[in-house]
């Protein structure tokens, strides 16, 4: 696990460093010396070691500074950092670990702690790795997955900003009538369809690119995203993406059937206006659309002058702006149950629109608009509105009910209104539901990513009585460390865990550690997208508390939760 591991020492004194080069060196690690602050940070950032030996004391630049600039890069904010230090002062100790430090070894060292405490970070790295490695990796196909897919553009257009020169494409292909061989095989032909065009592409894109010279993603469905680097020209591009509908045509013989395949392929090339991963997609997104309005089986690249695919945008935000009035909005209901007993502790509401042109408009289309446009704001307060009243209403009809509770979802937008806690407050009180009968999840990327700003927040909404989950855990790169730094109350454990918790011993372990450690700091742990009887045991047997998926039930309307409860009544009755 550890040989070959790349481990940076960085001192000022010459003499440490050659000891512990000797030391390490005997037990297979590569190691490399700096011997300066600078130095340090410029080797991480090129070399990125999986473990850093840190000076606390050097002139020019000391440790505790080397390891803030560290952090802050998204190329080295997750590698361990191991403190040296000679000072034996517990204030010392704890400014390490609040600048990052996993760990500190105190001078003068022995060797058998050395490597010891070298072996142990190594261990976790490893073991972190691997279940990061899980975490952004599609399942079905094995690509990357929409979070990972996320992680590469930001950098890219970071390392876009430091050379100009530097510049990558991306292509957005959606499978034509993929709905159709779905709908009418089943979604087990339909994945088995995706897997074998999943190789055909990533083998024709191997021949051609080489591996190195393009990033595969899966963004959900029939959805995928490419990005090459350093593309030739245009016609370079154009030239791929003939070759990869020759490639993806097939034909695929999948029970009894001969399939043909095409896809629309949107194309992208980076620039210096680009800002976020999401702009880029979109446009992406936009130019896929247009190919597909062009006949399917096309491709074409965006350009500013496609007026018809921003009005429409345009035109999905000014219908949004009205859906609230217009009573288009409503409040789908997913049980969650404690995983031990069976029993019903409560649901998430999850919101859906019903356009009376468009149809069933799934959230993430329009949730980023809403994100975008500010409207996420009062459709928050209506869901937070509507989902207390309807849990107050269910505890009033079933008085044996009155443990249930209701999950709502929060985002940055809503979280920095001002006044927000008030207006919060304000809310629960007029529908008389008690505020601890409300979890306000929160994911882990919008916490991580706004730490300073959302932790007063989270501390002012749960003094007022409301609990606070961390939704979507194991999807960004928050360490478990972090965990007790949140005034939270639960962690949900993503989807992209459960899907592999029946299949991996190892990852079992590791999630074990997660629902220990979150047992530990007094967290409630609930694991969502539950859909095999096997996870479901995995889960069990790890002490899980509570869950919720399509092996329970699907997202419920309102109006059927009151059967649904009746349904479980009469089941606990006839087993009470």
């Amino acid at each position: 696990m550890c040989e070959d591991s790349k481990v940076l020492v960085v001192d000022d004194d010459v003499v440490t460093t050659r000891v512990i080069e000797a030391r390490l060196r005997h037990i297979e690690l590569d190691v490399h010396c700096a011997h300066n602050g600078p130095d340090g940070i410029a080797y991480a950032t090129e070399h990125v070691p999986d473990l850093i030996l840190l000076d606390v004391h050097m002139p020019e630049m000391d440790g505790f500074a080397v390891c803030e600039e560290l952090k802050k890069n998204p190329l080295t904010t997750n590698i361990p950092i191991i403190f040296l230090t000679a000072d034996l002062n517990t204030e010392i100790k704890v400014k390490a670990f609040d600048a990052g430090a996993t760990d500190y070894i105190t001078k003068p060292f022995d060797n058998r702690e050395l490597i010891a405490r070298v072996e142990a970070a190594l261990k976790m790295r490893f073991l972190i790795n691997k279940l990061q490695v899980q975490a952004l990796t599609d399942p079905l196909t094995g690509l990357l997955n929409r979070t990972a897919l996320f992680d590469e553009l930001k950098y890219k257009l970071m390392r876009q900003k430091s050379d100009p020169d530097y510049q990558f494409a991306v292509l957005f292909l959606d499978f034509d009538r993929f709905k159709v061989i779905n709908d009418s095989l089943g979604h087990s032909a339909g994945n088995e369809l995706l897997v074998r065009v999943t190789r055909s592409m990533v083998d024709m894109l191997d021949e051609v690119l080489g591996h190195k010279g393009y990033t595969a993603a899966r963004m959900g469905g029939d959805e995928f995203v490419l990005l090459i680097d350093k593309p030739a020209n245009n016609q370079m591009l154009t030239g791929l993406a003939e070759k990869l509908q020759t490639e993806l045509h097939g034909p695929y013989h999948i029970e009894q059937f001969e399939l043909i395949c095409s896809a629309s392929i949107g194309i992208v090339l980076s620039s210096g206006n680009y800002e976020d991963p999401e702009s880029l997609l979109r446009d992406a997104d936009i130019a896929m659309y247009h190919a597909k309005e062009n006949g399917k089986s096309q491709s074409c690249f965006f350009s500013q002058q496609m007026h018809e695919q921003s009005l429409e945008q345009l035109t999905l935000e000014g219908d949004l702006r009205h859906a609230l009035a217009r009573h288009e909005l409503k409040l789908l209901y997913q049980p969650i149950h404690c995983l031990a007993t069976g029993k019903l502790t409560g649901f998430e509401a999850l919101i859906r629109w019903h356009h009376p042109v468009r149809g069933v408009i799934s959230p993430l289309t329009f949730i980023p608009i809403a994100e975008e446009s500010g409207l996420i704001v009062p459709i928050g307060w209506w869901i937070l509105y509507e989902a207390a009243s309807q849990l107050k209403l269910w505890r009033q009809m079933y008085p044996n009910m009155r443990h249930l509770r209701v999950n709502v979802n929060l985002s940055k937008r809503q979280l920095i209104t001002p006044d927000f806690v008030k207006h919060a407050d304000d809310i629960l009180r007029k529908t008389g539901l008690p505020h601890n009968a409300v979890t306000l999840e929160i994911t882990e990327s919008t916490i991580m990513d706004n730490m300073s700003i959302l932790t007063p927040m989270l501390e002012q909404l749960r003094e007022t009585g409301f609990k606070l989950a961390m939704d979507d855990f194991g999807t960004g790169h928050s360490s478990l460390g972090c965990l007790n730094k949140f005034p939270l109350d639960s962690l949900k454990i993503d989807r992209s865990f459960i899907n592999n918790v029946d299949k991996n011993h190892s990852f079992a372990a590791i999630l074990n550690s997660i629902v220990t450690l979150a047992h530990n700091l007094n967290l409630v742990v609930v694991a969502e997208g539950i859909e095999k009887l096997e996870q479901l045991a995995h889960l069990q047997s790890l002490d899980c508390d509570y869950g919720q998926g399509y092996l329970f039930a699907k997202p419920t309307d309102a109006d059927d939760v009151p059967s649904m409860i009746e349904q479980l009544n009469q089941k606990f009755r006839k087993t009470g």
